[in-house]
This record gives C-alpha cells, sequence and structure tokens, in this order.
C-alpha cells in the first residue's frame, strides 16, 4: 500500500490559520469553502474579512454558532491583536453571533 501526501492545494485544507493566510493559492472560485483548523471561510470577490497572501478575500463563516478572533488571524505571540479583534467584534456584531475572545 502506498501512502500519498495530501496537499491544501488538493485537500482544500489548511494545518493553521497562519498557513491559510500565508498561502498563495489561485483563486478557487467565489463561494468556495476554505478551512484551517476547523474554521471555514467562503470565498468572495471583493470585501471579505480576511485576505490571503495570494489577494484571495474571504468571509469567515461561525464555528458552532460563533466566531472566534483566531478565525480572523489572530496571533496569541503577536504584540498587538487589536485592530484583528476590533474587525472579529464588528463582524459578530453585524451577524448576531457571540465572538470567542
Amino acid at each position: 500500500m502506498s501512502l500519498t501526501k495530501v496537499t491544501p492545494a488538493l485537500t482544500g485544507e489548511y494545518k493553521t490559520v497562519g498557513a491559510l493566510l500565508a498561502s498563495t493559492e489561485a483563486s478557487r472560485g467565489v463561494g468556495a469553502i476554505w478551512e484551517a483548523e476547523g474554521f471555514r471561510y467562503s470565498e468572495v470577490a471583493s470585501g471579505g474579512d480576511v485576505t490571503t497572501a495570494g489577494s484571495i478575500q474571504l468571509d469567515v463563516l461561525p464555528t458552532n454558532g460563533l466566531f472566534n478572533v483566531y478565525q480572523f488571524g489572530a496571533d496569541a505571540a503577536a504584540a498587538d491583536n487589536s485592530a484583528t479583534i476590533e474587525g472579529a467584534m464588528l463582524k459578530a456584531a453585524d451577524a448576531g453571533v457571540p465572538l470567542y475572545l
């Protein structure tokens, strides 16, 4: 039996949100679902909640009925996550969905 390494480009899943945001993968098309760390994102033409290094705009989708700041790219090791947290708070308020900090 042969084992084949599965790559994000083939599965659409990234191990971490950081890896997703650092990705230069090309567009999969508006409405495509992207995944990282169990979080889900929907590709949009513009105005996404997060942008990959490849300039793909993604809207963050709620996970288990809430948003998590890590979905938006917050990093526990970062000195300042205030802009990321503020964006997450605005998205959660607009969507009427709780935000896990």
